[in-house]
């Protein structure tokens, strides 16, 4: 909670870096790339407060019949590697909805932005390590969707695929 809280006050003091990185990938008007940072510090945020909730929890389960006494017990494990594909039409909310829960839920993140708006991406990157995210959970990968994509699909260490983006490519990934 505390490095997506720490994450949230870098990219607050450096929005115009941001801004300016999300105008130069998309061409957002001045307002559009103010509202993309603006919804990707209440994703941080967000991610903040969800990560003190991930160890489980404990359920009564003395209202079944014959389970008097009796709890049961819900733990989660991290999956591992998450890749991330992400959109050019959100570079970086999108990115930070997919980013922010894996990296919560305790998994490394292995991001691949649109080829198209990489900046914002390579900027969260370098903010999340200022951070004190440990680099050994954070990996940027930047080129062609059909080549590189491609590579990550056939990859057999990645453990979970995270995706936005058009149907065809969705369908390839599935």
């Amino acid at each position: 909670a505390d490095l997506f809280l720490r994450t949230a006050e870098i990219v607050e003091e450096r929005s115009a870096d941001f801004i300016s990185a999300i105008i130069g990938d998309t061409g957002f008007t001045l307002a559009d790339a103010r509202g993309e940072v603006a919804r990707s510090l209440v994703t941080l945020r967000l991610c903040a407060e969800e990560s003190t909730r991930i160890p489980g929890e404990v359920v009564n389960l003395s209202s079944t019949a014959g389970q008097d006494r009796r709890l049961a017990m819900t733990m989660h494990f991290p999956l591992g590697i998450v890749c991330a594909i992400t959109p050019f039409n959100s570079p970086l909310n999108t990115v930070m909805h997919k980013v922010g829960p894996a990296l919560a839920a305790g998994n490394s993140v292995l991001l691949k932005p649109s080829g198209l708006a990489p900046l914002s991406a390579v900027l969260l990157f370098q903010v999340l390590l200022e951070a004190g995210w440990p680099p050994s959970l954070l990996a940027l990968i930047n080129g062609p969707g059909r080549e590189v994509g491609n590579w990550l699909l056939e990859e057999q260490d990645i453990d979970f695929y995270a995706f936005t983006g058009s149907t065809v490519v969705g369908q390839i990934i599935k």
